[in-house]
C-alpha cells in the first residue's frame, strides 16, 4: 500500500515536472503571442512578431549547437580517442565537457530558451513599429 503511494507521488511529479518542462520549450510562441496581444496601441503585424521571436530564438540554440556541440561531439568521438590511443595530448577536458553536455544538455535548454526568448522579446518589441514601417517602405 504504501509503495503504490510512492508510485502515485513520483508519477505526478514527473507529470509536473514534464508539463513544466514543455511549458518552458515553447515559451517562444506564448511569450510574443502574450507580449503582441497586450500591446496598446495596435501591435502591427502580430504574427510576423512571434514568428521572427520563435525562429531568432529557437535559431540561436541550434546555431549553438552547429557551431560548438556538434564539432566538439565529433572531436570526442572520433579524434580524441585515435590521439589518445596514439598516445599524443588529447585535450580531455573537452571531452569532458562534450560529454556532460550531451548527458545534462536537455536540462539547461529550457532555462535557456526562457531567458532568449525574454531578452528577444523585449529587444525587438521596443522597435517592431519601426522595423515594420522599415518593410513598407
Amino acid at each position: 500500500m504504501n509503495l503504490s503511494s510512492d508510485l502515485q507521488a513520483d508519477s505526478a511529479a514527473l507529470t509536473i515536472a514534464a508539463c513544466l518542462y514543455i511549458l518552458v520549450t515553447w515559451a517562444p510562441l506564448w511569450w510574443p503571442t502574450f507580449i503582441a496581444l497586450r500591446r496598446r496601441p495596435q501591435f502591427p503585424r502580430r504574427l510576423l512578431f512571434v514568428g521572427v521571436v520563435a525562429g531568432l530564438s529557437y535559431g540561436t540554440i541550434v546555431l549553438f549547437f552547429f557551431l560548438l556541440a556538434l564539432p566538439a561531439g565529433v572531436y570526442s568521438l572520433f579524434v580524441a580517442p585515435s590521439l589518445q590511443q596514439m598516445g599524443h595530448s588529447y585535450s580531455g577536458v573537452v571531452v569532458v565537457i562534450t560529454q556532460h553536455v550531451e548527458q545534462y544538455g536537455w536540462l539547461a535548454l529550457p532555462p535557456l530558451l526562457l531567458v532568449l526568448t525574454f531578452t528577444l522579446t523585449h529587444q525587438l518589441a521596443k522597435r517592431w513599429p519601426g522595423i515594420c514601417g522599415g518593410l513598407h517602405g
